[in-house]
């Protein structure tokens, strides 16, 4: 009795755990870009916008932090536009997730003006503010694979090299989750996405190179 008792303690020692079940990603919900908090928007005093409303793009970050702005639609007032610029600033976002993966996004932030603000634009001037000169354009991940299991949490930064066109024409992880399969499902979805350019009017489209962020959670 003890012997056998014995015999199956070891036995129970010698065999290897059971393998971690990876849940499918379809668990997790996908969700859009959402702002978490606002800031107030305060109007100038004395301001006096000739357009009817202000925007912005904004790229943020897999963790929803802003990685960059620009302003591409003016209000025509400069002061508008600073107050408007400094508003975005301080918005709180959480990036958009799916297949319990977050990542990098464009969004595009804006504010219409009061209509009793506007003001006719000065026939011998234009605009007392303009959109900043043309940039790298801003880049949307428009499509990309999910893994088809939950990966190993992490974050990883993928350079993705696009032509004028948003064809990939190579990508580099600069950044690694630590664990190899996830490297590779970021390496995957990176390379195999489709990505188009969110460009400021007038800017003609440019080869550039975008850095995708994906986080597994």
């Amino acid at each position: 009795m003890i012997v056998g008792l014995l015999a199956a303690l070891i036995l129970a020692a010698a065999s290897p755990a059971p393998a971690p079940v990876r849940a499918p990603a379809a668990a997790c919900p996908r969700e859009n870009v959402r702002i978490i908090e606002e800031s107030n928007f305060e109007f100038p005093e004395n301001a006096h916008p000739t357009h009817e409303r202000v925007r912005f793009l904004i790229d943020l970050g897999s963790d929803g932090r802003i990685r960059r702005s620009a302003l591409v639609e003016s209000s025509g007032d400069a002061t508008v536009d600073a107050a408007a610029a400094k508003a975005v600033g301080e918005f709180r976002y959480a990036a958009p997730t799916a297949g319990c993966v977050s990542t990098s996004a464009v969004w595009s932030a804006y504010w219409r003006m009061p209509p009793e603000a506007l003001a006719a634009p000065a026939p011998e001037a234009g605009a007392s503010s303009s959109p900043a000169p043309c940039a790298a354009p801003f880049v949307r991940a428009q499509r990309f694979p999910l893994p088809r299991l939950r990966e190993a949490a992490g974050t990883a930064f993928v350079d993705v090299a696009l032509d004028a066109s948003a064809r990939v024409t190579a990508v580099h992880l600069v950044q690694s989750t630590g664990n190899k399969k996830t490297d590779y499902a970021a390496t995957v979805a990176a390379r195999q996405g489709v990505y188009v350019f969110e460009r400021q009017p007038g800017c003609a489209p440019t080869a550039t190179t975008y850095r995708f962020e994906l986080t597994f959670r």
